[in-house]
């Protein structure tokens, strides 16, 4: 039950971050984020100089968009929650020749969807099941 709720800026575009909210409920402020992935990642996959891991895999993309996660959580944030699109064929492809498809996509790109959503499905989970300060700071 909600003792009471206040938001704010519900429904801002900020870079990546498609709505963020301050919710109250019973005297707790809770500061949720709801971050679009697949944005986060074209923007630094962009933005950022190329960065190879071990088995010359492309990462740049993902650390740029778990360092603004890091970020949100250093900042305050309570909850976040990242989408990524995916490649889905429906009933929109034939109304819409090209509708994601992922054709024109960097490989390189392409290949850090899968990556980000592992690093931050591990990340956010652990943050949030053992109430840590920030990323892989508990075991």
């Amino acid at each position: 039950m909600l003792n009471s709720v206040q938001c704010a800026g519900e429904g801002d575009l900020i870079a990546g971050i498609i709505y963020y909210g301050m919710l109250i409920i019973r005297g707790i402020a809770l500061e949720i984020y709801l971050v679009d992935g697949t944005y986060e990642l074209f923007r630094h996959y962009y933005a950022l100089p190329s960065a190879r891991d071990n088995d010359d895999h492309e990462v740049a993309a993902v650390r740029g968009a778990l360092s603004s996660v890091l970020g949100m959580i250093k900042g305050g944030a309570t909850h976040i929650a990242v989408a990524t699109d995916h490649v889905i064929e429906s009933f929109r492809n034939q109304l819409w020749p090209g509708y994601k498809t992922g054709e024109g996509i960097e490989p390189d790109l392409w290949a850090q969807f899968p990556l980000l959503e592992e690093v931050l499905a591990r990340c956010l989970h652990r943050f949030y099941s053992r109430a840590t300060t920030g990323c892989g700071t508990t075991q």
